[in-house]
């Protein structure tokens, strides 16, 4: 079976092309990491900001899906902006 079709826009998946019972089958742990690297690597720590903004718009449009894989993007930003120093700062 082929890998699905992760629409994306600037190299982050979006949820707006998935039907909401399909979601939780498509979206891989994988997808998950990716897509929070790349906001890091665009945003730094503005990263959750962003993410959570977008978490807000699919919750007031009451795409829960959606929501919950935000949520689970932003649990993964903070994971990896809180392990990462940042941009300029010396580590010893």
């Amino acid at each position: 079976m082929p890998a699905p079709f992760i629409p994306h826009v600037n190299g982050v998946f979006t949820v707006g092309a998935y039907y909401a019972g399909m979601l939780r089958q498509d979206i891989t742990d994988a997808d998950i990491f990716r897509s929070a690297g790349k906001m890091v690597k665009r945003h730094g720590h503005g990263a959750i900001l962003i993410s959570a903004l977008r978490a807000n718009e699919l919750l007031n449009q009451g795409n829960m899906d959606g929501y919950r894989m935000w949520k689970r993007i932003i649990m993964v930003i903070g994971e990896l902006v809180t392990s990462t120093p940042p941009q300029g700062t010396r580590l010893h």
